[in-house]
């Protein structure tokens, strides 16, 4: 006869007298291996799955990082508002007893888009320009004066500026000679208002070869669309390269890259917006922010009737006087070039990379533009109506006789340099959206964009 046994099961633990202290000790964040411990120095011996078990069967349950709404609004308050690294933000929300990892943290604040420092050229360029204005303003009333790098560096991550600490440092700067690389690129920060600026700059002695301030339709012709395709000025560079180095390929004489891999220009349209665009450009964004500029056709008009020859003026004569400064020597990069750049490029020690230009290639490709006014920034009936009213408003303002010239414009007094000849924008603007609303002759529009590559017929004018 067969004996069978059938084991008794483990009588359940009873866990009752403590369910209070295991739910408030589960309610502050405590791990469970430690709420294990706590409840085993009472004398019961329980295992961590069925702690699980019995948490579960009692409705507790914790929420996850991405759905803690809590956690997200610490979050946020400790790296915008009070400036502390990724690290020092782990634990902190470790020691209020957020459940958090490293790697959880480092998900969780790209889910939120919380970010630490930005590496968009664009964004960085606007983020100079809005950091210029809050010191100006705080400086102006003595906020700020006296703070040393880092607590200045704290106070404006406070305001939501994003940038490390310490800057990553890059490679020396290396060139040797001039005309060996030129550095081209375009200054987009008055795009938005119609305006922009390229400019070619010597790699090895950084003179400013040439500098075009013109309209979006008219730079067309530098650049590719956003850079989706090879500028017209690469096509034009291998061609002029190809007539004594056949084999040459299109990469070998232009390189297309990131902003911010275009030192040399890069640099220098740092040194343009701090010295001379600056003002324009937050003058027409305070304009913007008025409603006295929407982007409107007659607005454009109006803006660009103004203020495009004065700003061709003021940035030429910035580059010019840049030409002839005296760069000083730098400790932290010891074999950079130093002294005029004017000097540096035309009388170097170093060997000039220069070549002669195939004068019937340059003739051939220079008839291709042969019908392009580089220095059109609007259709001329429309720049001519524009000066007819701006003569009229010059009268009215300061007597007959003394119309407001923009290719001339008069000295500003000292309370509108900030607001460079607003009173005639401003009427200007006036008579521009009544004309156009009045449909009167001549249309007022912008000029449109070449149409085509090498072979490119100009376009129709855009009209409002």
């Amino acid at each position: 006869m067969n004996n069978f046994y059938f084991p008794m099961p483990r009588p359940q633990i009873d866990l009752e007298p403590y369910r209070e202290e295991i739910t408030l000790l589960y309610s502050q964040n405590a791990r469970i291996a430690n709420i294990q411990t706590i409840i085993q120095s009472h004398g019961v011996n329980i295992s961590l799955r069925t702690l699980k078990t019995r948490l579960s069967s009692w409705g507790l349950r914790r929420q996850l990082p991405s759905q803690n709404e809590a956690l997200h609004a610490r979050l946020l308050t400790l790296i915008t508002e009070a400036g502390l690294s990724a690290k020092e933000t782990l634990e902190v929300l470790q020691k209020e007893g957020f459940r958090v990892s490293e790697p959880t943290l480092e998900r969780l604040r790209k889910r939120l888009g919380i970010q630490l420092r930005t590496n968009c050229p664009l964004q960085r360029q606007q983020q100079r320009l809005e950091i210029e204005v809050l010191l100006t303003e705080e400086l102006g009333i003595g906020d700020v004066e006296g703070y040393g790098r880092r607590i200045l560096y704290h106070h404006l991550r406070r305001h939501g500026f994003l940038f490390p600490q310490h800057r990553r440092s890059r490679g020396e700067y290396w060139c040797p000679g001039p005309n060996f690389v030129w550095h081209v690129d375009g200054y987009m920060k008055l795009a938005q208002f119609g305006v922009e600026v390229y400019a070619a700059i010597d790699g090895y002695s950084r003179y400013i070869l040439w500098i075009y301030v013109g309209i979006s339709t008219r730079t067309a012709i530098i650049r590719s669309d956003l850079g989706s395709e090879t500028s017209l000025i690469g096509d034009a560079q291998w061609a002029l390269r190809q007539v004594f180095d056949p084999e040459a390929a299109h990469g070998d004489c232009f390189w297309l890259g990131r902003s911010t891999d275009n030192q040399r220009i890069e640099a220098w349209w740092a040194q343009l917006s701090k010295s001379c665009t600056f003002l324009y450009y937050q003058y027409f964004r305070e304009l913007r922010e008025q409603g006295l500029f929407s982007g409107s056709i007659p607005e454009q008009v109006a803006l660009l009737a103004v203020y495009m020859p004065t700003l061709r003026r003021v940035i030429g004569e910035y580059a010019k006087t840049w030409n002839i400064h005296n760069i000083r020597k730098q400790k932290s990069r010891p074999n950079a070039v130093t002294g005029k750049p004017f000097m540096n490029y035309f009388n170097a020690s170093k060997p000039d990379y220069q070549r002669a230009v195939n004068q019937m290639l340059l003739r051939e490709l220079q008839e291709d533009v042969r019908d392009w006014d580089k220095d059109e920034y609007l259709p001329p009936d429309v720049l001519a109506w524009c000066h007819q009213q701006l003569q009229e408003i010059g009268a009215e303002l300061y007597g007959p006789g003394n119309g407001f010239n923009p290719d001339n414009s008069p000295s500003r007094v000292p309370e509108e340099v900030s607001q460079p000849y607003r009173v005639e924008y401003l009427e200007l603007r006036r008579r521009a959206l009544l004309h156009d609303q009045l449909d009167e002759h001549p249309v007022l529009c912008l000029t449109t964009k070449p149409l085509g590559a090498w072979d490119w017929e100009p376009g129709e004018a855009q009209e409002g």
